[in-house]
């Protein structure tokens, strides 16, 4: 991003309520779109125009005045107002977006929805010298006194004098020329760069709301006719929509990219990228996207983005086939899939996104790609049943517990009543309690032999079914009576417990509702399954001793 430089224009001026009114009318007054949204309140704006009306200080409006038309704009409160003409120059607001909104909208006394509605704000002719003289509020006020104030603007002094007979001729006269003589301070950034813009405008909101990065980079990479970030990630979306990845964000796709062209996904470089970048490398970069997507659909058999444990996983892993477009080696599979689950075990990505995966492109992924026999982490991992127990605690958005659910969906879970393969959505994944999650010993049943909610919703306690098994059919039954009534007419049914990790009915201590045999024999499938994911290192990675006798014991 260029520099703020001394040879940058900048021009401060004075407006009028009525200028500033036409402008905007004009289509000559516009929001980037990565400013926030208008969040000011009525009473906020009220007391706005009693500090103006009062000639207190409201501070100084900064314009980025150019030619160049932005891709993604906003009108002020989102009123519907016409484009510039093509031969005048755009005013973007850099700094005063809420006041100006407020002010606007209270001209016009626009309804921008239920709790914006600017015909509600009124100038008080009875308030004292010690009481606010704009309110947004009627309550126990002499209505008489009271004038709309869109209408002290719109409306002339005679009128106004007629229609509102019980105030003060003279305070109206006065007060509407006041109105009219105000001028406001404007400081006008003439004719400067994109990249100069977005650098005040990101100087002077330090502190205040985080700026949107990629409504930035939309607006800092269009190329009229030749480059639209926000109609490619929108195209990138929808294939995401009919692979089941609805969950992951524009700005996640962006950070892949910048792993892909400048292996560096903080904030700061991406918006140092040029737009040329993106021009020149986005399809390419859409290839290793999708193809990652592809890869954690077939490979990991994670076939919908709610149970992908982080998000950000998508961007060392396109990374990965940006600079290897084929399918990986036997061994860089099994790197790549140990690096996965190194990730979710040690809880990487946790904090500190930025940093972790700038190193790892560098120290993991790189590597693989180059066919390095061995990857050094400075992390071990810790598959101890001890540590799964105590990580256990069945929470839907948890990124551990999300890998756990991995595991379970990797072996294409089946219904336990017609052997059919389980349906998994991500708006039956979103909620512990939703209809994809199943307790295998219900919880009003555990609950009946005294046990308390933290045994209960162990993550070896849940099963992924269909809403109709979940909800319709098992309910509240002991396991050993609901699972001899499936198989009375599922002779395949030990066949679709295997997909659910769950062995022979009397080892696991269904048949006698034995919940802590069923737990400690779950848990020992869940540590074998993770064991088969991992390039263990014995002198380095926590694993159970062959001889330990660990075991889990609840009361209840």
């Amino acid at each position: 991003m260029s520099t703020v430089r001394s040879e940058v224009n900048v021009k401060p001026e004075v407006l009028t309520f009525n200028e500033l009114k036409v402008d905007i009318e004009r289509g000559e007054i516009k929001i980037p779109k990565f400013q926030r949204g208008f969040v000011w309140e009525i009473d906020k704006t009220a007391r706005l125009l009693d500090s103006i009306l009062r000639r207190y200080p409201i501070g100084s409006f900064v314009f980025w005045e150019t030619n160049e038309r932005l891709r993604s704009v906003r009108n002020i409160g989102n009123i519907k107002l016409p484009d510039a003409p093509s031969d005048r120059k755009i005013s973007y607001i850099l700094d005063g977006q809420q006041r100006l909104t407020s002010i606007y909208a209270s001209l016009i006394g626009a309804k921008l929805d239920q709790d914006h509605d600017f015909t509600t704000i009124y100038y008080n002719f009875a308030a004292k010298d010690d009481e606010p003289i704009i309110v947004a509020s009627t309550e126990g006020l002499d209505s008489s006194l009271l004038i709309p104030f869109y209408e002290l603007i719109s409306n002339r002094i005679t009128e106004l004098i007629k229609k509102y007979p019980s105030c003060p001729t003279d305070q109206i006269e006065d007060v509407t020329v006041q109105l009219h003589s105000y001028s406001f301070p404007v400081i006008k950034l003439k004719d400067a760069s994109l990249d100069v813009a977005t650098e005040i405008f990101t100087r002077i909101n330090t502190g205040g709301v985080p700026l949107d990065p990629f409504d930035i980079l939309v607006a800092k990479t269009f190329i009229e006719g030749q480059f639209d970030l926000e109609e490619k990630t929108a195209e990138i979306q929808s294939n995401l929509e009919k692979a089941g990845y609805t969950t992951i964000s524009n700005y996640t796709v962006v950070q892949a990219f910048a792993a892909c062209v400048i292996k560096d996904i903080r904030t700061k470089s991406i918006l140092n990228i040029p737009r040329e970048v993106f021009l020149e490398y986005w399809e390419k970069f859409k290839r290793s996207f999708e193809f990652s997507i592809d890869y954690f659909r077939d490979y990991f058999r994670i076939k919908v983005s709610r149970l992908l444990p982080y998000p950000g996983l998508l961007i060392p892993f396109t990374y990965f086939f940006y600079l290897h477009p084929d399918r990986p080696s036997h061994l860089q599979g099994r790197q790549l899939q140990d690096y996965f689950w190194r990730v979710i075990l040690t809880k990487r990505f946790s904090s500190s996104l930025e940093t972790k995966i700038n190193s790892d492109l560098k120290e993991v992924i790189l590597p693989i790609i180059n066919d390095t026999s061995n990857i050094s982490y400075k992390e071990p991992v810790d598959i101890t049943k001890e540590f799964l127990n105590n990580n256990s605690w069945f929470n839907a958005g948890n990124a551990f517990i999300k890998g756990i659910l991995c595991i379970y969906a990797a072996q294409n879970p089946l219904s336990f009543e017609n052997n059919s393969d389980v349906n998994l959505r991500n708006d039956w994944l979103a909620k512990r309690n939703s209809v994809n999650y199943h307790h295998f010993f219900p919880q009003a049943f555990l609950k009946k032999q005294g046990f308390s909610d933290w045994p209960i919703n162990h993550v070896a306690n849940i099963t992924l079914v269909d809403d109709y098994l979940n909800k319709r059919v098992i309910r509240a039954q002991a396991p050993s009576d609901y699972v001899s009534e499936f198989a009375k007419h599922n002779e395949k049914l030990m066949e679709a417990l295997r997909t659910h990790l769950i062995g022979d009915i009397t080892e696991f201590g269904i048949e006698t509702n034995n919940y802590e045999l069923f737990i400690n024999k779950r848990l020992q499938m869940i540590e074998d399954e993770l064991k088969k994911r991992l390039l263990l290192r014995p002198n380095f990675d926590r694993l159970d001793n062959p001889d330990s006798n660990y075991e889990i014991h609840f009361e209840g």
